[in-house]
């Protein structure tokens, strides 16, 4: 009966160790499998990373892009002299107004401007537009100043502080 008790205990043993071992392996298998799933992750998150960089780049790159159109346009009418509308007395602040003016006569939106800065606009189509807002606010932050935009059904509004 004892030698039999002891191939019992030592099967018993046996079983459990191979139970334990098999856990093992199904542990460790399971860790693999977490550890490749975070490196993906962690592949996702940096390409995620490298897509808001990106994005970022894109629209310096389309603000930058905006500035010099606008630039190269008030260059092209002071060096011409003619054309120029007198809004504030200031030459280069009344070429930017005209060639707007002009700009949106040109794409059939009416807009109004008066010595206070007010302009009536009818853009539509936002993915194209907006450019132009984002950089006068960054430029009027950037000097501490503040900008009120008000939209009056036909009327959008605008007026800009900057301290001197």
């Amino acid at each position: 009966m004892r030698g039999d008790n002891i191939w019992i205990i030592a099967a018993a043993i046996l079983l459990m160790l191979l139970v334990m071992s098999a856990i093992q392996l199904v542990l460790i298998r399971r860790r693999r499998q977490l550890e490749r799933q975070y490196k993906d992750l962690e592949q996702t998150i940096s390409d995620d990373e490298q897509y808001r960089r990106a994005v970022d780049e894109n629209r310096n790159y389309r603000h930058i892009r905006h500035d010099l159109k606008k630039q190269e346009r008030v260059m092209a009418m002071v060096a011409e002299g003619t054309g120029i509308t007198k809004y504030t007395g200031n030459i280069v602040l009344d070429t930017v107004l005209t060639q707007e003016y002009s700009d949106a006569a040109l794409s059939g939106i009416v807009m109004n401007i008066d010595v206070t800065g007010e302009f009536d606009t009818g853009l539509s189509d936002k993915e194209n537009h907006g450019y132009g807002v984002t950089i006068i606010r960054d430029i009027v932050q950037r000097y501490n100043g503040e900008i009120h935009m008000q939209d009056e059904h036909d009327m959008f509004r605008t007026e800009i502080r900057i301290p001197l």
